[in-house]
């Protein structure tokens, strides 16, 4: 019985694990994602923002490569920000019997001349797929903001406790996204 749990235990947080998001040293895809990296591989049409484009993803090596083009040029954002997708940073992958499956690919990210207006420094494409596509949904930050939600807390006057505002900030950030298809 003991065995038993203690395996189960084990099989749980490998579990946990495979689904974890990992560090991508020097953009470099660790080999045993290698294989299943080319699956992923190629051209997705879609929009970014407004704009129609392709976005693209090859490898050099083991280092994935993102690109985004569509006809204003090659920047993912605006061609007056000559921003640049850089090297891989992270992914997330989760195992699905003997395969592995892509959930989150996170690149460096260099919004060049938008800095003022850009706060992102990673582009970050979730994957997805049905029986007949594979979607890329990509996200950059764009504006970090602070909600603030205020109410009146009556307090207990009975108790000489007055009445006060209490306040919580909330997140409220700006993306600049897209989605691909293939």
């Amino acid at each position: 019985m003991r065995l038993a749990k203690f395996a189960l235990l084990c099989f749980s947080c490998l579990s946990l694990l495979a689904c974890k998001e990992q560090k991508v040293p020097n953009g470099e895809i660790p080999d045993e994602y290698v294989r299943a990296a080319q699956k992923y591989m190629g051209f997705y049409a879609g929009k970014m923002q407004d704009h129609r484009g392709v976005l693209k993803f090859s490898m050099q090596g083991k280092k994935v490569v993102a690109q985004f083009a569509d006809d204003r040029g090659r920047d993912i954002l605006d061609p007056r920000c000559e921003s640049k997708i850089g090297d891989l940073v992270s992914v997330k992958v989760a195992q699905k019997g003997s395969n592995y499956v892509l959930e989150r690919a996170t690149f460096a990210f260099d919004p060049n001349y938008c800095w003022p207006s850009v706060h992102g420094r990673e582009v970050v494409f979730d994957f997805s797929e049905n029986s007949s596509q594979l979607r890329v949904n990509a996200s950059i930050l764009l504006e970090e903001d602070l909600q603030r939600d205020c109410r009146i807390d009556p307090g207990n006057p009975g108790r000489g406790v007055p009445p006060q505002q209490v306040c919580t900030d909330q997140p409220s950030d700006r993306f600049a996204t897209g989605r691909f298809t293939r």
